[in-house]
């Protein structure tokens, strides 16, 4: 039987976290309302209270994806100190993030997503992941300066790359290839 909630907030938290899981899975295409309900265990119902299409399901993942990735940058510059950039690159171009899909960065699973779903979600994936570059581009480097925007976005595009590339083979010893490689350009 599925759940009903009385809390509002708490089913759309609810169906974002189990639809973003199922969406990097399987992507927008690859599943439907139906599946993304039963993943929630939610009723039809619960859905369409809040959300009025899959379309509309997809930017609320977007979003909800954007501030787990703030989460994770935010760890790595608290626990990398000036080797933030370092600390980051280990923890997402790492076996454990490789192998975690579901509960990955939305970057190497969504992109294609967001670019094949239409204007406003590529206008909302462009907004949040600039707002992460302008960010990120402003802490110091182990340089001391600045990481700069150019450097900021090349990393990202490596290391979206580096796990979508991969999670694409399926020999673990050219996965693991792939990822040290992306690490080192990265560090530049």
């Amino acid at each position: 039987m599925p759940k009903k909630f009385q809390n509002r907030e708490i089913a759309q938290k609810t169906i974002i976290t189990a639809a973003g899981r199922k969406l990097r899975e399987r992507g927008f295409d690859g599943v439907g309302v139906d599946a993304l309900l039963r993943e929630a265990d939610l009723t039809s119902g619960a859905f369409y209270s809040q959300f009025k299409s899959k379309d509309e399901l997809l930017l609320a993942v977007i979003k909800d994806g954007f501030d787990k990735n703030e989460k994770l940058f935010e760890m790595a510059v608290e626990k990398g100190g000036p080797r933030w950039v370092s600390k980051l690159l280990r923890m997402y171009l790492s076996p454990e993030h490789r192998s975690n899909v579901a509960d990955g960065c939305l970057l190497p699973t969504l992109s294609i997503d967001a670019m094949r779903s239409g204007r406003e979600a590529r206008e909302l994936f462009g907004e949040l992941i600039s707002q992460v570059v302008e960010k990120y581009a402003q802490f110091s480097s182990e340089s001391g300066e600045p990481l700069g925007r150019e450097r900021m976005w090349a990393m990202l595009a490596i290391m979206t790359g580096g796990v979508l590339l991969a999670r694409a083979v399926e020999n673990d010893r050219t996965a693991n290839e792939i990822l040290e490689a992306c690490r080192r350009s990265a560090m530049g």
